[in-house]
């Protein structure tokens, strides 16, 4: 709704001020200033951020910080100036307002909600997220360019409105001989005149004539120039680091470039390998983890905590675990992205057991091949959030105390998880994004995290009496 009366308020405010709205711009403004009336309301109950980013919920300051904020923007740019009849009994004000059309102006005033929008970027790239995901230096870029646009297509239209306010003064569009033209000719050269000024080029072909136009440039070229260094910087900003990126993933594909020719690894394996640097790339958390180790421990957990928010809530071992701090900042920093295409294996029967595994998003099914080798038989799906790979270790595990007939608990045998090969296998039914826990810091776990620990081998052993079951069914079965 925002961006709509960003486009089209400027638009009808610069060639339809002195006309009168039909009655279905007439619905359409009721309809827009009727959602701006609810947003208002709801402001005053929508808990807010302080600077501390700390939730307010008191109503009262809520109430309070709204009504001395952008209230009375809001209501100047919502109410219905031009529905007030014209006697005697209303002021002077209101007569002015509704004779000079000052009240279609006003409305312009909601578009410096537009600015708040972009001021709280952090939320907005956040709602985005979950629709689609992209590169940071990517989502800048797109931020810098609608926000570009947008002012483009406001100064633009701002610079016809300035023309129509009082029609006894010649302006450019008259000098320029535009009058005649129509509102597109009028339009796009009023664009190009801005555009010029913004990037400080300026012909001089369209220039202003009167004092109203001469004020409104001298302010446009402060913008255009304020505007314009600041996005080279922030463009410089953008390229530089997405470089930074391109030169990283540059230098591991040279090595694995040599690596190809030195031990002819094969194309499927190659490709393998460079999908998951790029993935690795997109997930890189290097940075944050060599800045929580500077933390001194409270810190470090609360920031842990900030920055894992997104694995934590993804995965449901780890949402269970929120209680401990400590254990989310330290399994979240050893986490390794991996990335598999659809109906690919993620680990086959007989593979050795190097990791454990995390579902963060997409799709995969234990399965079994049938009699000629070629159709492999789902029987248990892994799902978005599940972790998988641990029946493994809990049945090597559990074989090995069985062998030995040891009594102890789960938590003190000593089985080092070397040796260990898989008995099932898991293939991708969707391309699948996940996050890998090496057997060297699972067996770190049952000494630093014990409860955690048992938690994945109680898990395990439900799931691997489960898994065995089905696995039987299907071999049974085919």
């Amino acid at each position: 709704m925002l961006l709509f009366t960003c486009f089209v308020t400027p638009f009808r405010l610069a060639f339809y001020l002195n006309a009168d709205d039909t009655f279905t711009w007439k619905l359409i403004n009721w309809i827009v200033d009727g959602s701006f009336s609810v947003d208002m309301i709801l402001l005053f109950f929508t808990c807010i951020t302080d600077e501390e980013n700390g939730v307010i919920d008191d109503r009262n300051l809520i109430a309070r910080k709204y009504i001395t904020g952008w209230f009375f923007i809001d209501f100047m740019s919502v109410f219905p100036f031009d529905m007030l009849k014209l006697n005697s009994d209303y002021t002077g004000l209101i007569r002015i307002f509704r004779i000079s059309k000052i009240y279609k102006i006003v409305k312009v005033a909601r578009l410096i909600k537009i600015f708040k929008m972009f001021k709280q970027r952090q939320q907005v790239s956040k709602s985005v997220e979950k629709v689609v995901k992209l590169p940071e230096g990517v989502e800048r870029l797109m931020f810098f360019v609608l926000l570009f646009v947008i002012s483009l297509h406001i100064f633009t239209c701002l610079w016809i409105l300035i023309t129509q306010i009082d029609a006894t003064v010649i302006s450019w569009i008259i000098y320029s001989k535009f009058e005649h033209e129509s509102n597109a000719e009028k339009y796009v050269a009023s664009m190009y005149f801005v555009a010029t000024t913004f990037t400080t080029v300026g012909f001089g072909d369209i220039r202003a004539y009167n004092i109203g136009e001469r004020i409104f440039c001298i302010q446009l070229m402060f913008i255009g120039v304020m505007g314009f260094s600041f996005a080279s910087g922030a463009l410089s900003s953008i390229l530089t680091s997405m470089e930074r990126t391109q030169a990283r993933l540059k230098e591991k594909k040279e090595v694995l470039d040599r690596m190809r020719q030195q031990y002819n690894i094969p194309d499927y394996l190659y490709m393998h390998i460079y999908k998951n640097f790029e993935h690795d790339e997109k997930k890189d958390l290097a940075e944050e983890t060599q800045f929580l180790e500077q933390l001194n421990a409270n810190l470090r957990i609360e920031v842990a905590m900030l920055i894992y928010k997104e694995k934590y809530d993804s995965i449901k071992f780890f949402s269970r675990q929120l209680y401990d701090g400590n254990f989310i900042g330290w399994v979240c920093s050893l986490l390794k992205p991996m990335m598999i295409v659809k109906n690919e294996f993620i680990f086959q029967e007989g593979d050795s057991v190097v990791c454990i595994y995390f579902m963060d998003a997409g799709q995969a099914e234990y399965v079994m091949r049938s009699h000629n080798n070629f159709i492999c038989v789902p029987y248990y799906t892994i799902d978005e959030g599940d972790h998988f790979g641990e029946i493994d270790i809990v049945f090597a595990v559990t074989q090995s105390i069985q062998e030995n007939e040891e009594k102890e608990t789960k938590h003190h045998f000593s089985h080092n998880f070397q040796g260990i090969y898989r008995r099932f296998t898991v293939q991708a039914t969707k391309p699948c994004s996940l996050l890998t826990l090496s057997t060297e810091n699972l067996l770190k776990t049952q000494y630093e995290f014990v409860d955690q620990f048992d938690e994945i081998f109680r898990d395990g052993e439900k799931r691997l009496i489960d898994a065995s079951s089905k696995k039987y069914l299907a071999m049974v079965n085919n």
